[in-house]
């Protein structure tokens, strides 16, 4: 990438609206060779089409379930049809939230897409 290519793609990043008049004002340029670097940039990948739809770093999409997992464990023998006092275990899990967070473990950059409650296992999550 060019220096005015840099410069160019900067200035959409601040303004996705911003037209190429604006551009070639901004950089003290001919609007047509705003046009050349936008063309040039679109080529590359830093542009993905009309708009300047910014093409950023690439991800993992992960679509599914999350929730919290919780395990009771009694601290003697149960006694059915009786009170059992004992200790809680939990633990963040669903399949989507799994993969999730392992692919995040190997420094991928991943996004996941879930439903989360507002509740205090929704906060936890």
């Amino acid at each position: 990438m060019t220096n005015r290519e840099r410069e160019i793609l900067e200035l959409i990043k601040k303004n996705p609206f911003i037209t190429q008049e604006e551009i070639a004002s901004k950089l003290n340029i001919a609007r047509a060779s705003v046009a050349v670097h936008i063309t040039n940039l679109m080529k590359k990948g830093y542009i993905l089409g009309k708009g300047y739809i910014i093409n950023l770093d690439e991800y993992v999409l992960v679509i599914g379930g999350a929730n919290v997992d919780i395990q009771g464990f009694p601290k003697e023998k149960l006694k059915y049809k009786d009170s059992n006092p004992g200790i809680l275990n939990m633990s963040l899990g669903g399949v989507a939230r799994n993969i999730a967070e392992n692919l995040a473990r190997l420094n991928v950059n991943v996004k996941l897409i879930t439903a989360v409650g507002d509740d205090m296992y929704g906060k936890k999550l």
